[in-house]
């Protein structure tokens, strides 16, 4: 991803030609260990990735997936960080099959960039108050998105009916532990 780093930044940011060289030297030739309960690996090449905690390394990586909700042409994408969410109404299986196509557009996407979702974290929140909606499956990577009730979107718990009921739960056990005080 390094490589790939420092062609995104030259191609898609020439007005960050004085930096090039000095986001190269950050991302090339870098080693690691592994220490655990005293004990030290050998140093190894680090060939991919940003290096962890530091200050420019989430910039790099934004600067990185930047593009990635362009790949997607009928749904809507969002980008928080390092998580990634889609979603669009869903009316019929037409839209269904639409949902699925630009998440299929998304794998391509982290492929061609050498990257990957991790299918075990993805989710299906089906948001609704019909009785009989629009009944389908989606993958990612051949494997089939557990469908959830409940999601955890920004800290916040959304539920499928939108009842907020678990962020209100939350505050009355927050308000009730102050006021005890």
């Amino acid at each position: 991803m390094g490589t790939i780093l420092v062609c995104v930044v030259r191609d898609f940011f020439p007005f960050l030609t004085w930096k090039h060289a000095w986001i190269e030297d950050f991302l090339h030739s870098r080693t690691q260990k592994v220490v655990l309960e005293g004990q030290s690996s050998s140093w190894a090449p680090v060939s991919s990735g940003v290096p962890q905690g530091s200050v420019l390394g989430p910039l790099l990586f934004l600067l990185y997936i930047n593009d990635l909700p362009d790949c997607v042409t009928s749904s809507t994408t969002r980008l928080f960080a390092d998580d990634t969410v889609i979603y669009r109404r869903i009316t019929s299986h037409g839209d269904a099959d639409a949902l699925q196509s630009d998440i299929n557009a998304l794998q391509q996407w982290t492929d061609t960039w050498l990257m990957q979702f991790n299918a075990s974290k993805c989710q299906v929140l089906r948001v609704t108050l019909k009785r009989k909606p629009v009944q389908t499956s989606y993958t990612i990577s051949g494997q089939a998105l557990e469908e959830v009730d409940l999601a955890k979107l920004l800290g916040v718990d959304i539920d499928s009916k939108l009842t907020f009921n678990n962020l209100a739960m939350a505050r009355y056990i927050v308000s009730y532990r102050i006021s005890r005080y």
